[in-house]
């Protein structure tokens, strides 16, 4: 249907770069399939922990045992158990982070209430808590991408960065779940955001707390300080530059700011890698309040 469209409103000359920029995914649909694709890996511990929680929430009586036992246990805690949904990947991380709050609940439930004969092995909550570490930027993300309040573009580069860098350190974490986990969601990851798209990027160099240090900060953090993240760079660059050029107002200093950002700019030494990665991730979370870092 894009396509179609794409087609209609070239003959009338209205999109911007010949419809280059036309066609954006939308973010929290594909964080949805990422997420559910590495899922699919522990789906067996999910379905346990699933059955833990429709068992307890499946009468009255249950709940007060629970809680009864979620009290002589110490698990105080305002937020209940949580069965997840379906259709919502980021219900099936709350209901493992509410679970995990309860873990000491479920182990004294297992010793009051006969019926409740499930097994758990101090391996299985380490597992949970290590899963609950690759979902979490996935729920704050999704989250962040779903705001309504304030604008989101300018977020987008720097999150997709950040999932990258998760996915890469998961996939090859020594625990084997995690493992393929992290492997089966980078691949589902590479197949939308091989590279990452350019005008939400261009949104980033607009930020006054981004600009391009960060960008190419997270290319060298990707690839190295090599000439995969200076070309990714300089067609940033480019990109931008032209859009400058093409859509500029000619009274203003437009095609004199195009010619000065197109030239390669030499950071230099004082630019510490160390120091830059401090203020960008301090940056990133203060991205929707007023703090003055």
């Amino acid at each position: 249907m894009q396509s179609l469209l794409i087609d209609k409103l070239k003959e009338d000359d209205a999109l911007v770069c010949d419809g280059e920029y036309f066609h954006i995914r939308c973010g929290a649909h594909i964080l949805n399939l990422i997420v559910n694709e590495g899922l699919k890996q522990i789906r067996a511990l999910i379905d346990v922990i699933r059955e833990w929680v429709k068992y307890v929430k499946g009468s009255e009586s249950r709940m007060i045992v629970f809680e009864d036992c979620a009290k002589r246990s110490n698990c105080l805690s305002s937020k209940g158990l949580w069965l997840d949904c379906p259709t919502r990947w980021n219900s099936t991380y709350m209901m493992l982070e509410r679970a995990e709050l309860y873990r000491r609940a479920f182990q004294h439930l297992k010793l009051v209430d006969r019926n409740f004969d499930r097994f758990s092995s101090d391996v299985e909550w380490e597992k949970i808590k290590k899963i609950k570490k690759i979902l979490k930027p996935f729920d704050d993300i999704t989250n962040l991408f779903s705001g309504v309040h304030y604008p989101t573009s300018n977020l987008y580069f720097c999150n997709v960065w950040r999932i990258q860098m998760r996915l890469m350190e998961a996939s090859k974490s020594m625990d084997s779940d995690i493992r393929n986990m992290g492997l089966a969601m980078k691949q589902k990851f590479d197949k939308y955001w091989d590279s990452y798209s350019m005008i939400l990027s261009v949104a980033v160099v607009f930020d006054p707390r981004y600009k391009m240090d960060s960008v190419r900060f997270c290319y060298e953090k990707l690839y190295g300080d090599n000439d995969v993240a200076k070309e990714k760079c300089c067609e940033l660059r480019g990109k931008i530059c032209d859009l400058l050029k093409l859509y500029g107002d000619p009274t203003d200093q437009s095609q004199s700011l195009a010619e000065d950002f197109a030239e390669d700019v030499d950071y230099g030494d004082d630019m510490d890698v160390s120091k830059h990665a401090s203020h960008f991730l301090c940056s990133f979370s203060c991205a929707t309040c007023a703090c003055p870092c």
